[in-house]
């Protein structure tokens, strides 16, 4: 343990005692409190990409399906799932399918109104609205008809193949009755809806009040009839930026949990260590769960000195990816080499791993016409000195070790990093989504088992104030054979030919470089131990999915 952790962790714990002087550690067993570093931006999950926002809908909301723990799919609103074996997909000729839904029956929504075909049908045009300016519609925009068969039916016509045409639309249902006459007032309504006031809940909770800053507080939700009822009443989302804050509140029993957007893995690796050593936090567990998040840096690749690949590539090589993970996770995380993880079926094991070389680096950069100044920081033959800024999340302690750490070894080839933080609320609803980054920002994204380029990469999916900044390729990467291979693999129905696309794909990748891959994570969650049923599942799918479940034991 480095000498400033430990200060750190000396710091954390007399915090924690001050707290539990103070009386913060009294426990109900009929609420659950959850700490959390992140506070959404939003509650409309079809307008934010943050984990904050999915862990905090998870309870309020159901979906046609979800994953369970196990990353296994289950039918949640749906009666089953659509497989081209039981007759409810099927591919027809022309390259189109369609995908019959067929929905419970009694589904309600928190004001009691029962859901229907027309909620998903209105869902769906919602997503496709350009005004409204949606991030993600991969799966809604290959939909050419939208078809009501009856008031708990509905086909979906595809105007394409699509190998994941039978999970649903890109988000989950909204209420027609609700936000048809927001939507009809423009954008600003719409992105400005009061989600403590609008009815959007189906789930097992819902909103009770939301004081931005500090605390979301959900309740059970009486008109609930889908998989399970909630078992404890009241579950509060507590917002604490300050990691190491975060941490001192689990210790001082103000917090019951801290979740993955909430306990930095080197915080969890020091809880770990207290409880074994039997010094602090018995109380508690912590789970170090296998993740498909993964952790990067994107480029602007509208920079003028960012479009040439080479200084793209001389960046990765000055950064020591597998001694900074030593350092940092104690072997808990890996270094990453694609924005696919290795668990991932499409992963290609074999693409450029940028080992680090300083001299390789700066060849690199001499070859894109960068030389070291006599201050020592590289300039280009205009005279410019390469001095290149980045932007994370204010108040995490690993990303900021992380920025230290590359500071100090671009440092070594001639390169100045300047460190601009900012909150989450900022990165993830200014920054990153509308580009508005001159170099670089860094974050992770979750993804799903069934993660594909399109979405990701294709230059269609580049945000702009023309398309309301809907799409994820925020480095803004255009390339032909990218875009050919992403959608290619998207029509691909014959799983070994998918592969070796994905494959292809992750080469071209490695080698263009629109994001330096850092590594993939860990989810780290730590919780009372006589909290029950908590279940962390380390893909998009968030630790909340089952929070019905969850119980006090005794």
């Amino acid at each position: 343990m480095t000498k400033r952790l430990a200060i750190t962790l000396t710091m954390v714990l007399v915090l924690a005692l001050a707290l539990v002087a103070n009386g913060f550690a009294a426990r109900n067993p009929r609420e659950i409190i959850i700490g959390m570093a992140q506070e959404p931006d939003t509650l409309n999950n079809m307008l934010s990409d943050m984990s904050a926002t999915s862990q905090a809908v998870g309870g309020l909301t159901d979906d046609l399906l979800e994953r369970d723990g196990n990353w296994k799919l289950f039918p949640q609103m749906a009666t089953q799932i659509p497989t081209i074996e039981n007759g409810l997909w099927k591919v027809l000729p022309g390259d189109k399918m369609q995908v019959t839904w067929q929905l419970k029956k009694g589904l309600r929504w928190r004001d009691g109104r029962e859901i229907t075909a027309e909620d998903f049908e209105f869902t769906w045009k919602v997503i496709m609205n350009d005004d409204l300016g949606v991030p993600s519609r991969e799966v809604s925009e290959m939909i050419e008809k939208f078809e009501i068969k009856d008031k708990y039916t509905f086909v979906l016509h595809f105007k394409q193949l699509y190998h994941l045409a039978n999970l649903g639309l890109d988000y989950n249902p909204i209420p027609k009755h609700i936000f048809e006459p927001i939507v009809k007032s423009g954008a600003k309504a719409f992105a400005e809806a009061d989600f403590t006031k609008v009815v959007f809940e189906n789930g097992p909770y819902m909103v009770k009040e939301w004081v931005r800053g500090s605390h979301l507080v959900t309740v059970a939700n009486p008109r609930y009839n889908g998989t399970e009822k909630a078992k404890v009443q009241t579950v509060i989302l507590r917002f604490i930026p300050n990691t190491n804050t975060l941490m001192a509140n689990l210790l001082a029993g103000a917090v019951d949990m801290l979740t993955p957007v909430g306990l930095t893995l080197d915080q969890g690796l020091a809880l770990d260590k207290m409880i074994r050593d039997q010094k602090r936090g018995t109380d508690y567990a912590v789970q170090f769960t296998t993740a498909l998040t993964w952790e990067h840096i994107d480029f602007n690749l509208d920079n003028p000195w960012l479009k040439d690949k080479r200084v793209r590539q001389a960046l990765v090589h000055a950064i020591d990816r597998q001694a900074m993970v030593d350092a940092l996770f104690e072997g808990k995380q890996f270094v990453s080499y694609s924005y696919l993880p290795p668990k991932h079926y499409g992963y290609n094991p074999n693409v450029k791993q940028y080992e680090y070389s300083t001299a390789k680096a700066t060849e690199l950069l001499a070859a894109a016409g960068w030389k070291k100044g006599a201050d020592g920081i590289m300039e280009n033959a205009k005279g410019e000195k390469m001095v290149l800024t980045i932007h994370t999340t204010a108040g995490n302690a690993v990303r900021e070790k992380v920025e230290m750490i590359i500071k100090d070894q671009w440092k070594k080839i001639g390169i100045e990093l300047k460190i601009e933080n900012v909150a989450s609320t900022v990165l993830f609803g200014e920054i990153s989504p509308k580009r508005a980054y001159e170099h670089m920002t860094m974050y992770a994204w979750t993804s799903p088992p069934t993660t594909n380029p399109y979405g990701l990469w294709d230059s269609s999916q580049i945000p702009t104030a023309e398309n309301a900044y809907a799409g994820q390729n925020r480095p803004g990467w255009r390339n032909a054979k990218s875009d050919e291979l992403s959608r290619a693999i998207l029509k691909e129905l014959d799983e070994k030919k998918r592969i070796a696309l994905f494959h292809e794909h992750q080469a071209l990748w490695s080698e263009e470089l629109p994001s330096i891959p850092l590594y993939f994570r860990v989810d780290v969650s730590a919780a009372h131990k006589n909290l029950q049923n908590v279940k962390p599942t380390g893909n998009t799918t968030p630790i909340t999915w089952n929070v019905q479940n969850w119980s006090w034991a005794n």
